[in-house]
């Protein structure tokens, strides 16, 4: 296990005292975990779920960008290698 991955379980788990919000324990299990994200202009990441923090905002490991399907048929692009990606989440529009 990374220290990042380490940090993260840490940062969930580090209030012992506090009873387990159903919110608390679905991240717990998403933790290190891949995750498919679909942005509003149609790209898509995949990486693995590291972390939130407690304005919904994703940390997202080893993350690659995969052009919508329309996109890739279009202009012929292909995914990319981003590393370590944070998704800064507006509530706007979910």
């Amino acid at each position: 296990m990374s220290s990042e991955e380490a940090s993260s379980k840490a940062s969930l788990k580090a209030c012992p005292g506090l009873p387990t919000s159903p919110g608390r324990a679905l991240l717990q299990s998403w933790l290190n975990r891949n995750m498919r994200i679909v942005l509003s202009d149609g790209r898509v990441l995949v990486g693995t779920f590291l972390c939130t923090d407690q304005d919904s905002n994703v940390i997202l490991g080893s993350c690659t960008e995969c052009p919508s399907e329309v996109e890739e048929a279009k202009r012929g692009i292909e995914s990319r290698m981003l590393g370590e990606l944070a998704i800064f989440l507006s509530m706007g529009r979910i």
